[in-house]
């Protein structure tokens, strides 16, 4: 009889085990996170960097052709031309052709820099194109191996997606390492990119202020790796924003310089003379760029010169720089004595404000104002000082986040240089 309720008691059991295995819920395994490569730059970003590694760095606008690390007379297109290994080369470079005057650091250990080497330059799939020159990762087993070839910028003050391409001349072991860190933090690794021979594009999202990102071959098994093309974004607009204002000046019609115009005119226009210099001048010019919002600008004592260049004459030192400018002479130079102006009508809502502006001189100052109440009182939002390079222009981006506002940019009394605004993007808050 023992023996009988011993068994009852185990087949009773056995039943009780296999339905609760039955209820319960089967063991799922989560699938490794896939770093995303194709991450869609957001609407309204800006470029903070955007190296093509043609030129060699250093103070900006230089535009040598040099190139960095090769030994003399070596091919630049190999790693064995690269300076022999006894210690790390190093070398740095401060990136000022960015947003709001800042400037990145960037940070050259133990790779070379090519400016002419044409070798994987070329069209890629999905429409992306490699241009020539480009950073050489040397294979580990030909450096000293008590360094890493590492690419490091420092200080981005904000950014959302790095996008680069990187080339191969055989099979890698794991290949190169991105590395991110906010506010001084620790780096963490982002991802691992083994790029095919022929060469592939990345498109990868980061994200953080004060934002540091870090390129490293760090596998001895690593052969010749290529980093070509690196821009680095801002961030962007709310979704389904809308332009309400795209405007670079280069349509308009001449307008507020003394007649005869010398000939030929200058190609930065430095030769022309504002009318305003014998006279008051006001005039208005209202355009449309989002359907059903007409947008007026109301210049006083400034000028218009729709073919004008920067004082270099070259447009592509500044990131999204165009030719056509308005002109705004300060007080000291205008016949009434006041200030020039550029006001910009009321649009119903604002969340980035984008501008270009340089100056005659080697330095100058513009003050921005924004209004709520249709222009009449005006608040000074921010003052802009272009202390170095000003006559080649810069690029400012400023969040304003308000409903209902005008703008207004004027000289500052104290610069003497004259102001010259290249271009004005205002975005909604979001969908109209």
């Amino acid at each position: 009889m023992g023996k009988f309720y011993l068994y009852l008691s185990l087949v009773i059991f056995a039943v009780i085990f296999l339905t609760a295995c039955e209820k319960s819920d089967p063991v799922i395994e989560e699938p490794e996170e896939t770093l995303a490569t194709d991450v869609t730059v957001p609407l309204g970003a800006a470029l903070v960097v955007d190296k093509d590694f043609q030129t060699s760095g250093g103070a900006f606008p230089n535009i040598s052709a040099l190139s960095y690390g090769f030994a003399e007379g070596a091919d630049e297109c190999a790693a064995s031309g690269m300076i022999a290994a006894t210690e790390p080369i190093t070398w740095e470079e401060v990136y000022l052709n960015g947003v709001n005057n800042d400037s990145v650091f960037i940070e050259y250990t133990d790779v070379a820099l090519s400016t002419t080497c044409e070798t994987g330059a070329g069209p890629l799939p999905g429409g992306h194109t490699i241009s020539k020159g480009f950073i050489v990762f040397a294979p580990k087993s030909s450096r000293s191996g008590n360094v890493q070839p590492t690419v490091e910028l420092k200080g981005i003050p904000t950014a959302m997606v790095v996008q680069f391409t990187l080339t191969a001349e055989e099979s890698q072991s794991a290949g190169i390492t991105l590395y991110q860190s906010a506010g001084g933090a620790a780096y963490k690794a982002v991802g691992t990119l083994k790029p095919a021979a022929n060469g592939e594009f990345y498109s990868i999202a980061v994200e953080g202020e004060d934002l540091s990102l870090k390129f490293a071959s760090e596998d001895a098994a690593n052969g010749l790796i290529r980093l070509h093309d690196l821009k680095v974004y801002t961030d962007g607009v709310p979704e389904n924003s809308v332009l309400y204002v795209d405007e670079y000046f280069n349509t308009w019609t001449m307008t507020g310089y003394q007649q005869p115009y010398p000939d030929p005119i200058s190609k930065n226009g430095t030769n022309l003379v504002p009318t305003v210099t014998i006279q008051s001048v006001a005039f208005d010019v209202t355009k449309t760029y989002y359907t059903g919002l007409p947008v007026t600008f109301s210049i006083k004592n400034g000028a218009v010169y729709p073919e004008g260049y920067n004082h270099h004459g070259d447009t592509s030192l500044v990131y999204g720089l165009t030719k056509g400018y308005v002109e705004l002479p300060p007080a000291s130079r205008t016949f009434d004595k006041e200030d020039a102006s550029l006001t910009i009508s009321a649009v119903p809502s604002v969340s980035l404000f984008e501008c270009w502006i340089a100056a005659t001189g080697m330095s100058g100052q513009y003050n921005f104002y924004k209004s709520t109440d249709g222009g009449k009182t005006w608040t000074l939002f921010n003052e802009t000082k272009l202390t170095k390079y000003a006559g080649i222009g810069k690029y400012f981006r400023f969040w304003i986040n308000d409903k209902n506002v005008s703008f207004r940019i004027t000289p500052n009394p104290e610069f003497t240089g004259t102001p010259k605004v290249y271009g004005v993007r205002i975005w909604s808050n979001g969908k109209p």
